[in-house]
């Protein structure tokens, strides 16, 4: 606020000081490195004389403009002037902006000036597919992709139909899915869905899937089905003990699909639960919402698991605290359901919570990404893969294989079943199966034996 008996001599001397003042700041360095933004000094160097000169000239027309709000008071000899004004010290590429809400001259949009969080997403989503390509290529063409053989013990007829069924049904399955929700929305749209998305990311996640056994094998698969060993051994500072033919017999036909069908259904599901509860009470909390969620995918887990695949001898969890059938080959862990249960819900948030673009939280600032389309589809893929593979390594893996660094003794049931045992322990070793009273071991350690010696591997005897 300026009160002055000459106003106009004063102003001029005062739009003189400030025009040198700004047309030295317009030059400098944050102005030129604003991508999208001129930094010539045609453009950056305002003439705040020429500014204030039109300031004067609308003050007495009584004029007022879209770059100019002012006030006068007048109270006797004394003229009361308050003047704001707003110019922007730079001019965005293909013309200025004058229209009504645009950003005040002089100052950058506020999220113009950080990197769009869907970059920093891609870039995780790019690390992760790097990793996985460095393992998956490594385990591919080094020893350990070998066939882990069921042993002696011969399977029942109806458990190996079974077996079969679920390969060829799932791959069916999961090529119905993505063709459904993947192929086709994005050859009519021209950019993926959100549904599309996910699935590219459920697609991969199972790359982490044996991941729970990063400190002891605790959970088996059926070396009846189609395996060709598994990756654990060529992840960098793997832990617990495995090797060519005797390792997680990883599923790939079975699992790769069912991480697919069976991970978009139970998303789905997730998903329609939140919004059913919110529905039905409107004031409803985002965490209580969760938590009910969280129950949902506990109970499909347990249906899913425990009363369908298990009981079909698709896999065992011998070394979890058992919820159902304690003392079976099919003994169902709470090791499994409780993460899975966590995993499940934060998948169904990460459908669930969207913008009024559609944008899930992993694609947060795609509406200021530039390029070709391929290139912004690329990185909403890169984006959601991450976030899917990251809530699966918080949710899920972590605590599983921290959980299960307390396990039980297997039952007995398991151990006579070659096919569960994969090599790793029991009959055909002389490995001890983990236990509250076995040490861990590892390819190199020295090992309890089954009639509870030390054993050594060979070559690191002492």
């Amino acid at each position: 606020m300026l009160v002055l008996e000459k106003p106009f001599s004063a102003i001029s001397w005062i739009a003189a000081a400030t025009s040198r003042l700004v047309d030295s700041a317009t030059r400098s360095r944050w102005v030129r490195r604003r991508r999208g933004v001129e930094s010539s000094d045609t453009h950056t160097s305002v003439s705040f004389t020429h500014l204030w000169s039109r300031v004067w000239n609308s003050l007495a027309t009584a004029r007022t403009g879209q770059r100019l709000k002012h006030s006068c008071y007048a109270h006797s000899k004394c003229i009361i002037v308050i003047c704001m004004t707003t110019e922007r010290l730079a001019r965005p590429r293909g013309g200025t902006s004058t229209g009504k809400g645009s950003p005040p001259r002089g100052r950058l949009p506020a999220d113009a000036a950080r990197t769009p969080p869907i970059k920093l997403m891609a870039f995780g989503g790019l690390l992760v597919a790097l990793l996985m390509v460095y393992v998956w290529g490594r385990w591919i063409t080094g020893p350990n992709f070998k066939r882990v053989p069921p042993g002696p013990t011969p399977a029942p007829g109806w458990m190996i139909v079974a077996l079969r069924a679920f390969e060829v049904g799932g791959i069916l399955l999961a090529a119905f899915v993505i063709w459904r929700f993947v192929v086709r929305p994005w050859r009519r749209d021209g950019r993926p869905s959100t549904d599309g998305l996910l699935i590219i990311g459920f697609a991969t996640v199972w790359f982490q899937d044996p991941f729970s056994t990063y400190y002891v094998n605790w959970f088996t698969y059926n070396t009846n089905l189609i395996n060709f060993g598994s990756w654990v051994q060529d992840v960098p500072g793997w832990v617990s003990y495995g090797g060519p033919g005797h390792t997680i017999a990883e599923p790939i036909v079975f699992i790769g699909a069912s991480y697919v069908y069976f991970l978009f259904v139970s998303v789905v599901f997730g998903t329609w639960v939140m919004r059913t509860v919110k529905k039905r009470w409107q004031n409803i909390q985002v965490w209580q919402q969760i938590i009910v969620c969280f129950a949902a995918m506990c109970l499909v887990d347990l249906v899913a698991e425990g009363l369908i695949w298990m009981p079909l001898g698709f896999w065992s969890y011998p070394g979890g605290h058992g919820v159902l059938f304690p003392n079976t080959y099919h003994k169902f862990a709470v090791e499994e359901m409780v993460p899975i249960g966590l995993m499940f819900t934060g998948l169904s948030a990460l459908r669930y919570f969207r913008d009024d673009r559609g944008y899930t939280l992993a694609e947060r600032g795609a509406e200021r990404l530039r390029g070709t389309p391929r290139r912004i589809a690329a990185t909403r893929v890169l984006a959601v893969l991450f976030a899917v593979h990251a809530l699966t390594f918080l949710l899920y893996t972590v605590p599983a294989a921290w959980w299960v660094t307390h396990p039980v003794t297997w039952p007995q049931d398991t151990m006579n079943r070659s096919y569960f045992t994969s090599g790793l322990c029991g009959d055909g070793t002389d490995r001890a199966c983990s236990g509250p009273r076995v040490p861990f071991a590892t390819n190199r350690s020295a090992y309890m034996t089954r009639d509870d010696k030390l054993g050594f591997p060979p070559g690191h005897a002492p």
